[in-house]
């Protein structure tokens, strides 16, 4: 199952300003957030909640933007 990240893209841009700065953040390269949004896997529960540090997304929204 692919996810839909076009939420998760919006708040990447609102905050970090691009993919690439939020990748460092998160502690990965670019290629692998893409590979990571483009794949069935997706991101790793360390991932996700690092993620939802960086964004600031509240814990109760944390599904809309990682499991659509």
């Amino acid at each position: 199952m692919r996810f839909n990240y076009n939420l998760l893209n919006n708040r990447i841009a609102q905050v970090c300003g691009s993919q690439q700065e939020f990748a460092r953040r998160l502690g990965i390269s670019f290629e692998e957030l893409q590979e990571r949004m483009s794949s069935t896997e997706g991101f790793s529960a360390s991932e996700i909640k690092k993620g939802i540090e960086i964004l600031s997304i509240p814990a109760n929204q944390a599904n809309r933007f990682y499991f659509y």
